[in-house]
């Protein structure tokens, strides 16, 4: 977590900062699948829905976080995960996210 991220005030990433950072993690999924796998350009995705957050801490500057998403299931273009983000092995948040893709 860099200091000078518009997400971080006082020291902490807060907690839109950990949302966007969820949503990017399902952005790189997405990126990954449309590019290497069915060889097409990226596509604009929107966060749909969001279900269940809970956020236990807020992780300090300089700290790194290691998110990661199951998917639930996948309709037409929207992807339904379950989330989670550690920071030294703490659950920082969880959440059911649901991705929608134009």
């Amino acid at each position: 977590i860099r200091p000078e991220s518009m997400f971080v005030e006082e020291g902490k990433l807060l907690e839109a900062g950990l949302v966007e950072n969820i949503a990017q993690t399902c952005a790189a999924r997405l990126g990954y699948i449309n590019t290497v796998i069915l060889k097409e350009g990226v596509r604009l995705g929107f966060i749909g829905a969001m279900k269940s957050l809970v956020i236990n801490k807020l992780p300090n500057v300089h700290s790194t976080l290691e998110t990661t998403i199951e998917v639930v299931n996948e309709v037409f273009n929207i992807t339904l995960v379950n989330a989670t983000t550690l920071c030294n092995g703490e659950v920082l948040v969880t959440c059911e996210m649901k991705i929608s893709v134009v």
